[in-house]
């Protein structure tokens, strides 16, 4: 049987419009280091839902996810921001503002 972590949000800093994954999430989304990701905003629009697919993506590279600067002015998302990123069932990933 295989481990299985519990999926509890996680709080990272935005830097360059660039995140750094921890191995853990990755694992959990089943990703690649150098995995190529599919973004959107959610439909509330207060998130990016981020997955692996084809079509509007970025490649992670030695696990940094760079958000594509639209989304990025959407949610306000500049250097220094807090986010959770917030791992889901079938290899998804929530990065949502943290207000504080």
């Amino acid at each position: 049987m295989s481990e299985s972590r519990p999926i509890v949000p996680y709080r990272a800093r935005v830097k360059n419009r660039q995140l750094i994954i921890p191995v853990w999430i990755r694992e959990l989304c089943n990703w690649k280091p150098n995995e190529v990701l599919y973004f959107k905003l959610t439909e509330t629009g207060d998130a990016i839902e981020v997955s692996r697919a084809d079509g509007y993506t970025t490649k992670m590279i030695k696990s940094r996810m760079h958000i594509p600067v639209d989304l990025a002015r959407a949610l306000s998302l500049k250097d220094g921001t807090i986010v959770e990123l917030i791992p889901k069932e079938g290899g998804i990933l929530i990065v949502k503002p943290v207000k504080e």
